[in-house]
């Protein structure tokens, strides 16, 4: 025995330990085998809106540091990434949102830009959201969504939570679609 070997035995040992953490820490939180994805649109009820812009607090990027100031990627609650929400512009007309390696009770906050391209004002009506029991979506908008002038600007807030009974493997997807009208088009 070398003076090297309790060395290298305590480097493996240490070597060890860490791969064993590398292979559970992924699985805390969520229970063995939880992992989900989910995939939806986001769309205007209208042709004269366009959207600007689109982020979330979970994908690893800050967008509005008043909005995802703490976004690291990091899921809320935990110390570690497990889960990533994106959302990415289909050109103008609408966002794609991704939900992957979700677990139940994860949490997202979606925010979108919109423009009223047109060139009347624009009244907010009902949020129509098509998903399935396994995921939560809701409006969350705040200021609540609002008569929005031509040219004129809101910024849409969605929250997306798992449900306790989305399944192991499972992939769900989803739809929103915020509808606006004119004035005209209301008094039909």
């Amino acid at each position: 025995m070398t003076r090297f070997d309790p060395i290298l035995r305590g480097l493996l040992l240490a070597g060890g330990t860490v791969f064993a953490l590398a292979l559970i820490i992924p699985t805390l939180g969520r229970g063995a085998g939880q992992a989900m994805a989910a995939a939806g649109t986001m769309r205007a009820g209208h042709p004269g809106v366009e959207f600007l812009s689109a982020f979330t607090d979970d994908d690893g990027l800050v967008h509005d540091s008043g909005r995802d100031g703490r976004d690291d990627g990091i899921d809320a609650g935990l110390t570690w990434d497990v889960a990533t929400c994106n959302a990415t512009l289909q050109g103008r007309s609408g966002v794609r949102l991704a939900v992957d390696n979700a677990y139940p009770g994860y949490t997202c906050t979606i925010w979108a830009v919109v423009k009223n391209a047109g060139n009347q004002p624009l009244s907010c009506g009902r949020t129509r959201i098509r998903a399935p029991k396994e995921l939560s979506l809701s409006a969350v908008s705040q200021p609540p969504c609002r008569l929005l002038g031509a040219g004129q600007q809101q910024i849409l807030r969605f929250t997306l939570r798992v449900g306790e009974a989305a399944e192991e493997g499972a992939f769900y997807s989803f739809s929103v679609l915020q509808r606006f009208s004119t004035a005209a088009e209301n008094d039909d």
